[in-house]
């Protein structure tokens, strides 16, 4: 696992942020603004946030999708991973994958 270091215009910005979100969302958010990333996260307010600063965003959902597109995992291997995660707690629209493929 690589660390990065925010640089200077970066940990500026994301201290310029909302307190109402976390020091990590923060700093997330101030990286992909700078560097042209994409903000990974289901936090709702955290996903409006970054929208409105027009930094691309997806979440858990967005990220298995992209994993059956390039066959990292089947369709069925991605549905049963949601159904587990689900059975513990994470809040889903969708119970299959495949409505949006």
């Amino acid at each position: 696992m690589q660390i990065i270091e925010l640089n200077p215009s970066e940990n500026k910005f994301a201290t310029s942020l909302s307190s109402t979100l976390g020091a990590g969302e923060r700093t997330c958010i101030g990286v992909a603004k700078h560097r042209q990333g994409l903000f990974v996260t289901d936090d709702r307010k955290a996903r409006q946030v970054a929208l409105d600063l027009v930094i691309k965003v997806t979440g858990t959902l967005g990220i298995l999708v992209v994993a059956i597109e390039r066959k990292i995992c089947t369709l069925k291997d991605a549905n049963d991973t949601l159904a587990k995660m689900i059975q513990f707690g994470y809040h889903s629209p969708v119970d299959d994958l495949k409505e949006l493929l």
